[in-house]
């Protein structure tokens, strides 16, 4: 049935899409907290950041890029309303065609890019995803003697916070957004997941922190609706719906 709907994906009970890396900052915190321990799984999170960086970066940014909505963790986010049409039946017709070009590029985005996919982009919760482990991988294993790798990840870090800046910034609206590789162009969207990377330290240091906090936080502000924050979309027309908390 989910087949039919959204295309051919699953081998066996699963499916070639990726989701940002939460387990890996889940293993970092553990790290920290728990030390020597949790060696074997600090060693698979910094395997699981450098499948990433190897297997899902393109063009030198350090961001990695989802190819399927499903790899957003929702396709009704404010990003994906740019490339999905809210009409049900032509936004199942636009999953499975992504479906079906994802899997025909293998899931690598340089052959997705040259094939055509429609879907090639950086968003936000994939930045904070790959920030926060970077930092805490780092400071654990800073904590274990290995300067080496600690530095090397520290740095990375530092440079996602750069190429967050540069790519998912939209100061018109003070807010982190998305950017599509394959139309050269930033995907703009109002939600609570743009919000995210303002987390980071690096970003808290830039200042940037604060105006996001100004513009989106406090009570009375465009996120705000009848019942509070909203954690779902945003739509400039109107508003925050009733229902939406």
């Amino acid at each position: 049935m989910i087949e039919e709907l959204f295309g051919p994906m699953f081998e066996a009970d699963r499916t070639p899409f990726i989701d940002p890396p939460t387990a890996s900052y889940a293993a970092a915190r553990l790290s920290l907290l728990l030390g020597p321990p949790t060696d074997p799984l600090l060693d698979r999170a910094m395997a699981h950041m450098d499948a990433l960086a190897t297997r899902r970066t393109v063009e030198g940014c350090c961001l990695p890029v989802v190819l399927h909505p499903f790899e957003t963790g929702t396709e009704g986010s404010a990003i994906m309303a740019n490339l999905v049409p809210s009409d049900l039946a032509k936004a199942l017709q636009r999953l499975r065609d992504f479906t079906r070009s994802a899997t025909a590029a293998q899931l690598n985005p340089e052959v997705a890019l040259r094939s055509g996919h429609g879907i090639v982009v950086s968003i936000r919760p994939y930045a904070a995803g790959i920030y926060w482990p970077r930092k805490d991988l780092a400071d654990a294993c800073s904590r274990r003697g290995r300067d080496h790798t600690a530095d090397a990840l520290a740095a990375n870090a530092g440079r996602v916070a750069e190429d967050v800046c540069k790519w998912l910034w939209c100061p018109e609206e003070v807010i982190f957004v998305g950017f599509d590789l394959t139309g050269q162009r930033r995907l703009d969207g109002m939600g609570a997941m743009g919000l995210i990377p303002a987390a980071a330290a690096t970003l808290v240091e830039a200042g940037l922190s604060a105006q996001v906090a100004d513009r989106h936080v406090r009570p009375g502000t465009g996120m705000w609706g009848p019942y509070g924050f909203a954690a779902g979309v945003v739509r400039a027309e109107t508003g925050v719906r009733d229902f939406v908390q």
